[in-house]
């Protein structure tokens, strides 16, 4: 389990790489429209926007996670789904199957499960 430090850098490191390919977004907007747009975000639509946003991300975590049980499932685990901070920084959740074993071949296709979803 990563500590604070690491879980702050990373969480850091996320933020900036939002930021850098939301400004590459925009220039490569602005080359292909000519310079202009019509976008306009107002603080009632910003606030609004991000308590969506952070919806959205949890939901696709809870469906991600929920895929991996699935797959638990389907290898003759039983699942068990849970959450928790990482070094009291990072939100995370997860799915488990304590004291089961897998072969090789279950685990993998346990961890690819929802890129293939």
């Amino acid at each position: 389990m990563p500590d604070t430090r690491l879980s702050l850098a990373l969480n850091l490191g996320g933020i900036a790489l939002f930021v850098a390919s939301l400004i590459a977004l925009l220039v490569l907007h602005a080359a292909t429209h000519g310079g202009e747009t019509d976008f306009e975000l107002t603080g009632g639509d910003l606030i609004l926007a991000g308590i969506l946003t952070v919806a959205l991300v949890v939901a696709s975590m809870g469906i991600h996670e929920w895929i991996h049980g699935l797959a638990i499932r389907r290898a003759g685990g039983t699942p068990t789904y849970g959450a928790r901070l990482v070094g009291n920084v990072m939100p995370v959740l997860y799915c488990t199957a304590d004291g089961h074993l897998f072969t090789r071949t279950q685990f993998i296709g346990i961890a690819l499960a929802p890129l293939v979803v």
